[in-house]
């Protein structure tokens, strides 16, 4: 009998179920409402190569960039449309136009987030910006070695343990495979995401969904906004919005996230983006402006890349302590809340106004109610 990875350190990358030659394994929704690895064992060769190719069963050392940079797109519309200063667009604007393809998270027609490909500068558009909810990768991986095998430049951008899976699933190296992970503070479940539509939605048909809003926020986009067919745009700080609030507090995540196996650049990627929080007690000619991102660069394909976007961007090399100075989730996994299984349980009770109300919320009421949850 075939026995994977244990259940608390499986992060549902999707390697093994792609590499499975008879289709004997699938990725199934559990009942936190995330995707776990299911072996029909009648079907099942015992192979070993479900259990080989995952990327967690193979622990790597942790690692340091080459070097670090604060950068900013020129162009204001991509940084607007980016969580902070418009690097992957940049990135994937320049893959494009060489007539490559680029792979990363968008919204199905039904707001369920997924990994995508564009293969035009209008696809970018929709794998721009922050998803707070885990992507399935469903066969991107099989389709990606196609596009690489028949020599076809291929910007992959995920999590890190994403990116982890694919180079694994691939089982060598590409030259033609430009790997890109994000910084990662966990990835909440797609069927708490579900929850939250369902009651958003009593407002009115949602169009859209955008987790860092710079409308009111450009520096930091610290606001989530909903526009709907027939009613205003809902935008609120993420602080008082109850999905983003239930991230905030480390409630709605993967289990894995708590002890992250890819932290401090193990993923294998070549470059490393996210926030450049802090930029602004440094001496940084960038410190002043709006949305700022930090790019690692962690392999020489990363820095060849990375030379061919310098005329459109504006970059600033600075060091991985000052990265790290106000964003230690490039180096440290979040911390449990314990209440995190009770909370997804009662999911499927109730809608996310009382989840929160009962688990998140700072009333003299909901403190109460946490106390005895505990007990």
């Amino acid at each position: 009998m075939i026995s994977l990875v244990v259940r608390d350190r499986c992060t549902g990358c999707g390697a093994c179920e792609q590499s499975c030659a008879v289709g004997a394994l699938k990725m199934k929704e559990d009942e936190e409402g995330f995707l776990f690895p299911v072996i029909d064992e009648e079907s099942c060769v015992s192979c070993n190569k479900c259990v080989n190719v995952c990327p967690v069963a193979s622990d790597k050392a942790e690692a340091k960039p080459a070097d670090v940079y604060a950068v900013r797109a020129k162009d204001e519309d991509t940084v607007f449309l980016s969580s902070s200063g418009g690097v992957f667009g940049t990135l994937a604007e320049c893959v494009v136009n060489a007539g490559g393809v680029v792979f990363g998270a968008g919204y199905d027609e039904n707001l369920c987030v997924l990994h995508k490909c564009a293969t035009s500068l209008q696809d970018i558009g929709a794998l721009m910006g922050s998803k707070y909810v885990q992507s399935d990768v469903r066969n991107t991986y099989k389709e990606i070695k196609e596009y690489l095998t028949e020599g076809k430049q291929v910007l992959f951008t995920g999590t890190s343990c994403q990116c982890a899976g694919l180079k694994s699933y691939l089982e060598k190296d590409y030259d033609n495979l430009l790997l890109v992970d994000f910084v990662c503070h966990g990835v909440p479940s797609p069927a708490l995401f579900k929850n939250y539509l369902e009651f958003m939605g009593q407002k009115g048909e949602i169009t859209r969904v955008r987790f860092r809003d710079k409308t009111e926020d450009k520096k930091r986009g610290h606001y989530i906004s909903i526009e709907y067919k027939n009613a205003p745009v809902y935008r609120v700080p993420s602080v008082s919005d109850p999905y983003m609030l239930a991230f905030l507090q480390n409630i709605s995540l993967r289990r894995c996230c708590y002890e992250c196996s890819f932290k401090a650049f193990k993923s294998g990627s070549d470059i490393t983006i996210g926030d450049f929080w802090g930029l602004s007690k440094t001496d940084s000619p960038l410190r002043e402006k709006d949305g700022v991102s930090l790019c690692a660069i962690n392999t020489e394909k990363g820095r060849h890349f990375f030379e061919k976007i310098k005329d459109k961007i504006d970059s600033d090399p600075r060091t991985l302590e000052e990265a790290l100075g106000e964003n230690r989730a490039i180096i440290t996994s979040t911390k449990k809340n314990p209440l995190r299984e009770k909370y997804l349980m009662d999911m499927h009770k109730m809608n996310i106004k009382k989840l929160n109300d009962k688990y998140c919320s700072n009333s003299f009421g909901a403190k109460i109610r946490r106390f005895i949850a505990k007990a």
